[in-house]
């Protein structure tokens, strides 16, 4: 089993980041800044002992503004669907590949589910995101005092709400039917 791809959305400046990984070794260089830190942080937050712990902070600058659409849109009576589409989420994509003829494919068993005997690919996606059943608890907020930005009191009910509302996610992805996917 060899990890080919990982894909991060969502995280500090991993906004949008694909990383093909060899099959030996791959090695992380660039510019101060540009993220290398916030790669192995990601993998840390997922997969860390006491299980993700984000912050606000933690979502890319480009769409933490989403809280604030999603915010309007609950306002104005969106559907709850609507307004869950529309918050951001941390995630991870991971793309493997597998000896078909492995006697035991231990952990990674439950993530194939694509019905391709020819396929050797399967894909998991972790994902830091909102439900509907938690959807009250991150936006429906006390109004702001008279005279503080909307959008600066949104962000600070965000930082004690977020916590309780968001959850971690695991998704099986079909490598042939990407539509295909199972929890």
């Amino acid at each position: 089993m060899h990890i080919e791809k990982v894909r991060i959305e969502g995280f500090r400046l991993l906004e949008d980041v694909e990383i093909m990984l060899e099959q030996v070794s791959t090695v992380i260089v660039g510019r101060n800044n540009s993220g290398k830190t916030s790669l192995t942080d990601v993998f840390d937050r997922f997969a860390g002992e006491a299980g993700a712990r984000f912050r606000l902070e933690d979502f890319s600058t480009g769409i933490r503004s989403k809280f604030v659409t999603a915010k309007a849109l609950r306002d104005g009576g969106a559907s709850p669907e609507a307004v869950l589409t529309a918050l951001p989420k941390i995630a991870i994509t991971m793309s493997f590949t597998y000896d078909a003829g492995a006697a035991d494919l231990g952990p990674l068993s439950p993530f194939i589910i694509d019905l391709d005997a020819a396929c050797t690919t399967a894909v998991a996606r972790v994902e830091y995101a909102a439900t509907l059943a938690t959807l009250h608890l991150l936006l429906d907020i006390p109004p702001e005092e008279d005279g503080a930005n909307e959008t600066w009191h949104l962000y600070r009910c965000l930082r004690e709400t977020l916590p309780k509302a968001y959850t971690v996610q695991v998704v099986a992805i079909d490598p042939t039917k990407p539509t295909n996917r199972r929890n």
